[in-house]
């Protein structure tokens, strides 16, 4: 596992920005915080050189002056919502990083769920890979690197219909429970390690369905598939803003402790200085109002630097989780 490295030099680079400044195009550009972000990108190439894998893909040339023009990267997004909501929330944020960057651009991908969004990050067909927290590590392991965090902490939420008679965590005994994949970190393992705290085993207590997103558990319960939806706080916030009519139907009765959200990875084959600009661009977003715009239209109220560090928490959490349910979900792991 590599460590990332912004998390103390990009606060370092911070604390010189008073010295030296230019203005380009009425955007305030620090010097010192891009020198040292290109030694931090120095050692993020460095440190991908030492690792040689076998599912290793044909390497990106490094060189920026002979790379053709028109080079496009792939940057994943999870499956939250369907297809044409999750491009609709995150294309805005690859128009913002495509219109800041040069030489290169970035195009939205996704997968129809969450194995098979995971299984591309396992067979590293993205260059670029939004992920959950509790798959970081995992991530790491097949060749990627953390670049960036979500600044939100995230919560497991458990809903159901307004006026439903469900009260107690143990009126949900035999009930149907909607979870959008095994493998969501906010979404499913949180809201069924809260359930079991409280008394209640999902697995054999009751009749999980797992419907491939967030927001197919919330319209289970809308249409009376299920008694309760287990999403994520984001999941719920923007749905309530796209679905008024019906998420005013239903009803958050619990939620979870919260834990450290989702990073942005990058392939460890993808060019530093590129890597370096669209870090530089999700952790400067909540600088500008075009920025925050694209933030809140994601639910992310910011991006900053990572490392491992940042998500001890989480392995905490994971560890819990273990005894309690034996293992925890693996990049692709099958429905």
């Amino acid at each position: 596992m590599t460590t990332s490295l912004f998390s103390v030099q990009v606060t370092r680079a911070r604390d010189r920005e008073q010295t030296e400044h230019l203005r380009t195009d009425g955007l305030l550009q620090t010097v010192g915080f891009r020198a040292l972000l290109g030694a931090i990108f120095f050692s993020f190439l460095s440190g991908c050189g030492q690792v040689r894998r076998a599912d290793y893909l044909p390497r990106i040339d490094p060189t920026p002056f002979v790379r053709p023009a028109g080079v496009e990267y792939s940057f994943g997004v999870l499956p939250l919502h369907n297809a044409v909501q999750l491009f609709e929330t995150y294309q805005p944020l690859i128009d913002k990083i495509n219109s800041d960057v040069s030489g290169f651009t970035l195009k939205l991908e996704t997968a129809r769920d969450y194995p098979n969004y995971e299984a591309k990050v396992r067979d590293r067909k993205l260059h670029f890979a939004m992920l959950n927290a509790h798959l970081i590590i995992p991530g790491e392991d097949h060749g990627y690197q953390i670049i960036a965090r979500a600044g939100d902490m995230v919560r497991g939420l458990i809903v159901i219909p307004t006026g439903s008679n469900i009260r107690r965590i143990r009126d949900l005994k035999s009930a149907s429970i909607s979870f959008g994949a095994r493998t969501d970190l906010p979404g499913t393992m949180m809201p069924k390690a809260f359930l079991r705290k409280y008394g209640l085993d999902v697995d054999k207590q009751t009749k999980p369905k797992y419907v491939g997103s967030q927001e197919s558990a919330l319209m289970n319960v809308y249409f009376g598939l299920s008694a309760a939806a287990c999403v994520s706080d984001s999941t719920w916030n923007t749905f309530k803003k796209a679905r008024p009519e019906v998420a005013q139907s239903l009803h958050v009765r619990w939620e979870t402790e919260p834990l450290v959200g989702l990073g942005i990875l990058v392939r460890d084959d993808a060019p530093y200085e590129h890597v370096w600009e669209v870090a530089k661009v999700l952790i400067e977003l909540n600088e500008s109002a075009g920025g925050r715009e694209v933030l809140k239209a994601i639910g992310v109220s910011s991006f900053k630097p990572a490392d491992a560090g940042t998500y001890d928490g989480v392995w905490e959490f994971l560890n819990d989780y273990r005894k309690r349910f034996g293992r925890t979900p693996a990049l692709g792991d099958a429905e």
